[in-house]
């Protein structure tokens, strides 16, 4: 009579484990078994965000390459001024080189962090109003020098006119009194010739001057056009900076806000996920069950049908 039937709970455990084979031959994760179309679009589009946001988070990346050139000249210069005054025998604070500076930003090498971090574009700025300052000042100094070159060459103008009018007063004295004089000796004569010759090179020289001041004069108001050009160039490219760290605060908001809706996505598709493997459970469990009941009925019939069979 053993021989002919099979304990009940043994044959439940056996049913148990052939189902779990079944599932297992599937070929997915539990998690991922009951997904629908709904969450695999919602999947589709957190990509396509994700990738959007990547494009611009590139594009904001190519504002800040350009940006950092003004950055690291700036940095290079205030290591420049610790190195000259401790006399070069000392590192700058931190142990900061300039190569550490312009560690980067050779071309194929990926950026460093302080390149790409937002809170890096104040100090970018406030080297940007430095310039503008310097520049300005520079401005100032240039437009003093050229009022007084302008001032020396009125000066040298007013005394070449006086020289020259004096000169043609003396010759014009000279003449009259070589006509009225004119069996004068010879003494004379050399006396009044080294005197005009005299006036003649003072004449010269004060030419030659104002000539030199007025190409100087010239040299300034170029340098002054170029100074007043550049700090209007820096001037509009502080305001596109501006405008870029703006852009980019906003693109960040909105890069919040995505993210934090994507976070509670997630969270419900997750909660989805665990209700229905505890549906799962539930569903297992009473396969279980009535597996454990067949067999118990299967066995009980047996024995009736044998006893039966003995009688």
């Amino acid at each position: 009579m053993a021989s002919l039937s099979t304990p009940g709970p043994v044959g439940a455990a056996k049913r148990h484990q052939e189902l779990k084979a079944k599932e297992s031959n599937v070929g997915a994760p539990p998690s991922r078994r009951n997904l629908d179309l709904g969450t695999l679009a919602s999947s589709t589009r957190t990509e396509q965000v994700a990738d959007e946001f990547k494009s611009r988070i590139t594009f904001l990346e190519d504002h800040v390459r350009r940006l950092t050139e003004e950055l690291s000249r700036a940095q290079t210069s205030n290591i420049s001024s610790v190195q000259a005054e401790t006399g070069g025998s000392k590192a700058p604070l931190g142990g900061v080189t300039r190569a550490s500076f312009l560690e980067g930003l050779v071309d194929g090498a990926p950026l460093p962090p302080w390149l790409t971090d937002a809170k890096y574009l104040s100090p970018l700025l406030i080297a940007y109003d430095d310039r503008i300052a310097q520049q300005e000042e520079l401005l100032k100094q240039r437009e003093e020098q050229f009022v007084g070159l302008k001032k020396d060459t009125q000066d040298l103008v007013r005394e070449n006119d006086r020289l020259s009018g004096d000169l043609a007063h003396h010759a014009q004295l000279l003449a009259h009194r070589a006509e009225a004089n004119y069996g004068s000796s010879a003494h004379d004569q050399q006396e009044f010739t080294e005197r005009i010759e005299l006036l003649t090179k003072e004449n010269d020289v004060l030419v030659h001057q104002q000539r030199d001041q007025t190409a100087h004069l010239s040299e300034l108001n170029k340098q002054l056009e170029s100074r007043t050009q550049e700090v209007v160039s820096l001037g509009s490219e502080l305001g596109y900076c501006t405008r870029s760290l703006s852009k980019a605060e906003a693109d960040v908001a909105d890069l919040d806000s995505v993210c934090m809706e994507l976070q509670g996505e997630l969270k419900r598709m997750t909660q989805k996920c665990v209700e229905q493997e505890r549906k799962i459970g539930k569903l297992q469990n009473e396969v279980g069950c009535s597996c454990l009941a067949a067999g118990t009925d299967g066995l009980g019939n047996r024995e009736k049908r044998a006893g039966r069979a003995a009688g």
